[in-house]
């Protein structure tokens, strides 16, 4: 945590009791909590990117996290991320460096990092992240949880700091798939992106679409939660689709391909990955040059960011129009390509990573580190849906000899979240039950 929440916390807390007291609570989660990323305006509090703190004190809360707390949610504090989000571990020397919970001397992945460990560890049942690059499925993954980055344009991105962005948004970190299909059904009756949603679509068979009625539908199967509506998706009828798995550590790719082998009836159809090399430059131009934007509003805090933060902006601002524009032409093709294999199948299954959460080295946790290579491999598959706008949902797979979770993503077309819960709570259920991790509180007690 960078900030807790507590006088607000604690009123809305027992005003939640008193609506108990009398039963007219407002709804599910009412009296529930959660924490969100340090990216999130909420209201009283402030928003710093992970930076040092800074006493700018938010009027307002975002909309993804107004409408959670109007349904009676409680916001419980701010988790700390990697600094202005700029890598994939976690570690940050302002805040302090979470730990992976299943073995401390591992990075949690990032930059979601606070988010995925106080799910993990029982803090919270579920957290709110940013996804930019992997940002919640990559935390997720190494953590052994679950996390959902939705379709581009399905919740408003107002009040977060990725508001301007075209490949990062909010996403749901949880316990389970349960948990994340119920927090995403409700989120989809926040204001949408008008930027991006069309009204006029249906947001999938099982989500709702925001403007069709105003009860509320949930993304997921009658098995999972009674109030759901029947859906016309079964995973005997659904078709799978994988990338080749070069370049994957051999461990998880042992451990997806028994899974794939073993809970799946059909092997999944090879699919051909003809716009790779292109697209992951075209994605860290986008991503680079439009955070660079923030690197403009933040400029008089310049000397408070790490070495590595600045290295990253110094990269960032290089960016010119020209490739700014080939870098969008690219994505372009990039989701002509998934288009055109989405005809052929359902989902696409692929390790969430391709490599172990790393160990953490001493020095890192004062200084911060730059290892682009760890940051390559952690982002091999991920950044695809970020590109394309794609929904995609990590699940916990299993875990390594040294008890390190590894993650199994599942990718869709376009506003099909729907048909990703199934597949995912099919899988999660094959798997059995999670290990708790070495690191775990239970707040009940």
């Amino acid at each position: 945590f960078t900030q807790i929440n507590e006088n607000a916390a604690n009123e809305a807390a027992q005003a939640s009791t008193e609506r108990y007291k009398e039963k007219k609570q407002l709804s599910v989660l009412d009296g529930v909590p959660f924490v969100v990323k340090d990216e999130f305006d909420v209201e009283g509090l402030s928003t710093n990117g992970g930076r040092k703190q800074i006493q700018r004190i938010n009027e307002e809360s975002c909309d993804v996290v107004k409408t959670l707390t109007d349904m009676g949610a409680i916001v419980i504090g701010i988790t700390n991320m990697h600094e202005m989000g700029m890598g994939v571990t976690g570690i940050n020397p302002h805040n302090g460096t979470p730990r992976n919970p299943h073995n401390r001397k591992h990075v949690t992945g990032g930059s979601s990092s606070g988010s995925a460990v106080a799910v993990a560890s029982g803090l919270v049942p579920f957290a709110l992240g940013t996804d930019g690059g992997g940002s919640v499925r990559i935390p997720s993954a190494f953590c052994g949880i679950c996390g959902i980055k939705p379709t581009f344009g399905r919740w408003s991105p107002r009040g977060t700091l990725a508001a301007k962005s075209t490949v990062t948004h909010a996403g749901v970190i949880a316990t389970c798939v349960a948990d994340a299909a119920l927090i995403t059904g409700i989120l989809n009756n926040a204001n949408p992106d008008k930027r991006f949603f069309d009204p006029a679509r249906k947001a999938g068979r099982g989500l709702k679409n925001p403007d069709d009625s105003d009860d509320l539908v949930l993304p997921i199967p009658k098995s999972v939660f009674h109030r759901s509506p029947a859906l016309d998706i079964s995973v005997t009828k659904t078709k799978f689709g994988m990338f080749p798995l070069d370049g994957v550590d051999n461990e998880i790719k042992d451990a997806f391909m028994a899974c794939v082998h073993e809970f799946l009836l059909e092997e999944p159809m090879k699919l051909e990955i003809t716009e790779g090399y292109l697209s992951k430059m075209a994605h860290l131009v986008l991503i680079t040059s439009e955070t660079a934007q923030e690197e403009a509003i933040f400029q008089r805090e310049w000397s408070d960011l790490t070495a590595q933060t600045r290295m990253m902006y110094a990269v960032c601002s290089k960016v010119t129009q020209q490739q700014y524009m080939k870098a969008c032409t690219q994505k372009t093709r990039c989701m002509e390509m998934f288009r055109k294999m989405f005809e052929e199948c359902h989902v696409i299954l692929l390790p969430t990573t391709a490599c172990l959460p790393k160990q953490i080295d001493p020095a890192s946790l004062k200084y911060g580190e730059l290892d682009q290579m760890n940051l390559v491999r952690t982002m091999w598959f991920v950044f695809f849906a970020n590109l394309c706008g794609l929904p995609a949902i990590t699940i916990n797979m299993g875990y390594t000899s040294k008890k390190l979770p590894m993650g199994l993503m599942i990718m869709g077309p376009w506003w099909d979240e729907d048909r990703l819960f199934v597949v995912a709570e099919h899988l999660e259920q094959k798997m059995g039950e999670l290990s708790r991790p070495e690191l775990w509180f239970d707040p009940v007690k």
